[in-house]
């Protein structure tokens, strides 16, 4: 097993960070455009008291903001979302009273599910998605409470923990129901995964083979090698000696013949025919970086030679010699150079000087000896060139850009970058995703009202934590309180993919929601 990449050939991991951009690009998607998820920034709805909570019943308007992605260390099929929630709630008349003015936290586990194929629908595709699906008994709300509006009374110390754990509830239910996400389109070799997080980042990894399935344990990958990139890959260093042993064993019995004559006029002479062959590859040897920070990382290749006569003929005063006498050893020293081409993307590998050759034996032939290892050698970084235009798995980057077009369809990806370790190479990539709108500033005074509000008033791909009010030469910072009275039918409250309208949920329908997601037409074209 592999320091960098586990029991697999390269790992290939996705900064948390890149992961809080995808999510506000959903939250700046708004709405605007069915092909792409989207987060809700405004939302219309209602709570009905279910759990434990059935006195609170009524209507909210509420800002949301976008969610910031919380990876847990170790985790295959669940991760956290932070989002930011301010409301304003109006109780049913009669129904019991709960806070008038929230902003604060959400907070919630979410697991990737798997769709029941029994689900109307989804026999012929459910294997093609994966689910998202809040785990309900996570989701808890922190922040202030607030009752009496036209006062701004905050609730007491001793009932906030009571408004926290019933707004948490109510929240949950809406999650697990009405905002419930839909299932979500994804290619087979990202189903499989582990999350990664440390005191300074996190990242999703994902197991990469050359050919063929990734067998393995994810448990086995436990290193995070993004180093503050958007993403990477990482290469094992076991990865690239076993694709180098490959290339260099095809050089095994390689090697040159020499014919070698002395002529000694009348005191006779000799002829040698002579071979010369490669007869051992040892295992190459990654050695890491070059030293001094040159971006460059070494294999080590040794090899061993031996020579025999294959005939000797031999006469007056050279008739000295025989078959022992001209044995030879060899032993065989190159060092190969890998980089990085950053324009082409692409790993490249050169003879690091030439080949080291000590012969023990007769002293002829040295030359034609030490030029055939130079062009086995070639030939050698010839061959690994070849298997190095796979190492940056160009058909893995284009896959992920194709993932991250789902949900972005500006978004492109790039390998700037890399680093030699002793464990192995990472390739270093940057991503680009939309661009972020400018804040949407609007308010109005609801009728009847005596005061002004900005519930349609909005961060793209960020939150609404407070508002400045200007008026005549005064500045006031106030809290901006929505009004959910003011209820755009063009704005209804959404689920992550799709919009929903304001019907209350039924028991029937949540338990129905809790099984199998709502199917479109959409879903089998997506």
């Amino acid at each position: 097993m592999g320091a960098l990449t586990g029991d697999f050939d390269a790992v290939l991991q996705l900064s948390g960070a890149t992961l809080d951009r995808l999510a506000a690009t959903m939250h700046q998607n708004g709405l605007t455009n069915d092909a792409l998820p989207s987060l809700p920034h405004i939302v219309y709805s209602r709570i009905e008291g279910s759990g434990g909570l059935e006195g609170e019943r009524g209507s909210f308007a509420a800002q949301t903001g976008t969610p910031h992605i919380v990876l847990i260390d170790g985790a295959t099929d669940r991760f956290r979302v932070e989002i930011g929630f301010r409301a304003h709630y109006r109780a049913d008349p009669g129904s019991t009273p709960l806070a008038d003015f929230i902003h604060g936290t959400i907070y919630a586990t979410y697991r990737l599910d798997a769709v029941d194929p029994s689900c109307p629908g989804w026999a012929d595709i459910a294997a093609d998605y994966v689910w998202p699906r809040v785990i309900q008994s996570s989701v808890k709300f922190e922040g202030s409470a607030y009752t009496d509006l036209a006062n701004l009374v905050q609730v007491t110390p001793d009932d906030l923990d009571r408004v926290h754990r019933h707004i948490g509830g109510h929240l949950g239910n809406l999650l697990a129901t009405q905002f419930q996400p839909k299932p979500h389109r994804l290619k087979s070799q990202f189903r499989r995964l582990i999350t990664r997080s440390t005191p300074t980042a996190s990242g999703v990894a994902f197991p990469m083979a050359m050919d063929g399935p990734a067998n393995g344990a994810v448990a086995s990958i436990q290193s995070l090698f993004l180093a503050g990139h958007d993403f990477a890959m990482g290469i094992g260093a076991d990865f690239i000696v076993d694709m180098t042993a490959r290339m260099a064993k095809q050089i095994e019995g390689r090697g040159v013949n020499i014919h070698f004559e002395h002529d000694a006029g009348f005191g006779g002479g000799i002829t040698i025919d002579y071979e010369f062959r490669i007869t051992k590859v040892d295992k190459p040897k990654w050695l890491g970086a070059m030293p001094f920070g040159i971006p460059a990382g070494l294999i080590q290749i040794r090899a061993e030679g031996a020579g025999d006569a294959t005939r000797i003929y031999q006469s007056g005063v050279d008739n000295l010699l025989d078959l022992d006498d001209l044995k030879m050893t060899a032993s065989i020293e190159q060092t190969l150079m890998l980089q990085f081409d950053k324009g082409n993307e692409r790993l490249f590998a050169s003879a690091f000087g030439d080949p080291v050759v000590n012969i023990s034996g007769p002293q002829f032939g040295h030359d034609r000896i030490s030029a055939q290892v130079k062009n086995e050698v070639a030939s050698i970084v010839k061959a690994a060139q070849n298997e190095l235009e796979k190492l940056a798995f160009p058909d893995k980057k284009v896959a992920l850009v194709e993932e991250l077009r789902r949900i972005d369809q500006t978004a492109a990806a790039k390998f700037d970058g890399v680093s030699f370790n002793p464990d192995g190479i990472v390739l270093l990539g940057s991503i680009t995703t939309q661009h972020r709108y400018v804040s949407h500033v609007e308010f109005s005074k609801p009728k009847g009202g005596d005061r002004f509000d900005a519930i349609e008033s909005w961060i793209p791909g960020g939150r609404v934590d407070s508002f400045e009010w200007t008026g005549g030469s005064t500045a006031t910072r106030y809290n901006g309180l929505p009004d959910p009275r003011a209820h755009d039918q063009r704005r209804t409250a959404s689920c992550w993919h799709e919009v929903c309208g304001l019907a209350t949920i039924s028991a029937a329908s949540r338990a129905s929601a809790s099984r199998c997601p709502a199917w479109t037409e959409k879903a089998k074209s997506a």
